[in-house]
Order: C-alpha cells, then structure tokens, then sequence
C-alpha cells in the first residue's frame, strides 16, 4: 500500500485534517503540478502553487465520490480525477477554443507589472479609508460588492482578499472570474471607486 493510499484512507476517515493531509502529500502534488506546467504551459498569471491547489482541492471535491466497488484504488481514483480537473482550470486559464492537448492558448495579454501595482495603490488607499467606508457601504454597495468589501475589512489587503476570493470555487464560479488576475483587477477596482467616494464624502 503506497504512502499516498494511507494518508487518502485516513482522511476519508477523518483520521487526520486536510491541512495534515496537504502536509504529507504536498510534494506528490507538486510533482504532478509540474507535470501539467510542463505539457500545457499555463499563462502567467497561474503560478505553480495555483496548479498544486487545484489539485488539492479537486481531490479534496473528489474523495467523498470514491466507490470502493467500481474498480481502482482510492488512490487511482483521486490522483486521476484531480489531474482531469487540475488539467480542465490550466485550458480555462489559458482560454483555449476546445478542451483539448492541442488548443492554443488564446489568454488575454495582461502586464504583471501593471497589476502589481494597482493591487499596491488599492492596498495604500484602503488601509486609510476602510473604516471610514463601512458605515456608508452598508447602503451604498451591492451584495456581491459588500461581500468583497467584508473579507477586505479581515485581510486590510486587496491583493489577499482577491485571492481568497478566487480559491473559493463558489466565488469564482459566480463571478465568472477566468483567472486569478480578473479577480484582483475587480477587486482594485472596487477599492479604487471607494476610495473615490471617501474622499468625495470628506470634501463635502
């Protein structure tokens, strides 16, 4: 029985937590990570780490599906089954026409430089303003807006809160996010128009 086998067993019964399961196996992870870089080449804005925690999360999705009856090992069953979803978010990433080994990809150009730097102006601007900003944003923003704006008020960081915000499945899912950069240019943006609003309520 590989090491892999015993450490999916006991987290499917509950022996350990995820994170001790991600602990143990992490460097299995990474090695099928890098194999996928290396096959599918991603765009820039999905590093290494972010294919590892596809992985991770798509074994963690798959592992409660597992059916000891139907055929391989628990082991086969989520290695596989995560690489085939790690796989399908890499051709999301890189906007590919068809899901397949052969689609170019078609990602937007974006400058990481650029990003970086909105994500500093938007962390500068909200450290000043933000608790100034919750009493207002109650009424002035949407729900998927004060969504964002609540998991600022816990990170005090654009950059983190974008990121969180993509690693949530749900999240990403509903905004429609293709990639990691999208979230953080919304997230900026946000930050940015109610920055905007700060000050316009601090000049009247």
């Amino acid at each position: 029985m590989t090491e892999m086998q015993t450490v999916l067993e006991r987290l499917r019964d509950g022996e350990i937590s995820f994170r001790e399961f991600e602990k143990q196996t992490r460097p299995r992870w990474e090695s099928y990570a890098w194999s996928l870089v290396r096959r599918w080449a991603p765009p820039p804005s999905m590093s290494i780490d972010d294919v590892v925690q596809e992985l991770l999360l798509a074994a963690w999705w798959v592992l409660p599906s597992f059916d000891p009856h139907a055929g391989p090992s628990l082991r086969r069953y989520v290695v596989y089954n995560a690489m085939a979803l790690a796989k399908r978010a890499i051709h999301s990433e890189r906007k590919a026409l068809r899901l397949s080994d052969k689609s170019p990809s078609r990602h937007a150009i974006c400058d990481p430089v650029a990003i970086e730097q909105a994500m500093v102006e938007a962390e500068q601007e909200f450290v000043v303003g933000r608790r100034q900003l919750a009493g207002h944003l109650a009424q002035a923003c949407t729900p998927r807006e004060r969504a964002i704006f609540d998991m600022l008020l816990q990170t005090a960081c654009p950059k983190t809160t974008a990121d969180l915000l993509y690693a949530d499945v749900d999240v990403r899912l509903q905004a429609e996010w293709a990639c990691r950069a999208e979230a953080r240019r919304e997230v900026a943006a946000l930050v940015a128009r109610l920055s905007c609003e700060l000050n316009g309520l601090e000049r009247g």
